[in-house]
């Protein structure tokens, strides 16, 4: 992946590890398209058989003695009595565009 990574500087990673899946890489990409070009170099230059997954985001947990975590899956939530509060991430966008292609 660091091989990868160094002729494409818009490409992270890091180590992951799942019960299911085993050990890999979680990776981000800019877009459906630079998922598809760096999955098909993997493939061809790399020879790896690839698992693709759809994209999914962190969740601040802050638990009731004050500690904030990050989990990317249902199953590293704590305890249950131990969460004060899950929050999802949330983007303010202004979008600016022409009136013509504002509808009704």
């Amino acid at each position: 992946m660091s091989k990868l990574k160094l002729t494409d500087a818009s490409l992270l990673y890091e180590p992951e590890s799942s019960a299911g899946l085993g050990r890999g890489f979680r990776v981000g990409f800019l877009g459906m398209l630079h998922v598809e070009i760096i999955s098909e170099r993997l493939h061809r230059e790399f020879n790896l058989n690839l698992i693709i997954s759809t994209p999914s985001v962190e969740y601040q947990v802050e638990l009731k003695n004050g500690e904030t975590i990050n989990i990317r899956s249902a199953a590293m939530l704590p305890d249950p009595s131990r969460v004060e509060s899950i929050s999802e991430p949330i983007v303010a966008l202004e979008l600016i565009t022409p009136v013509s292609y504002v509808g009704v």
